[in-house]
């Protein structure tokens, strides 16, 4: 398994890092899917601990933070 982060995993994690800047919420998985054209199952390919314990872990966020404002 190759576990180095490729061009889309930094595009998703830096999406993720500027969706909870702009808005105070991190954005769920149906809007990463959205932004970069991809369905659900591709973006849990993309992190196969999935999207609380891989995207949102190695972007730096919590899963407590996902569609909640703070």
């Amino acid at each position: 398994m190759n576990r180095f982060l490729t061009e889309t995993h930094w595009q998703v994690i830096y999406f993720l890092r500027k969706g909870f800047i702009r808005d105070h919420v991190v954005p769920q998985a149906k809007a990463v899917a959205a932004a970069f054209d991809l369905n659900e199952k591709t973006v849990a390919a993309l992190f196969p601990d999935g999207y609380d314990r891989g995207a949102l872990k190695i972007a730096g966020l919590k899963n407590g933070d996902v569609g909640r404002k703070h």
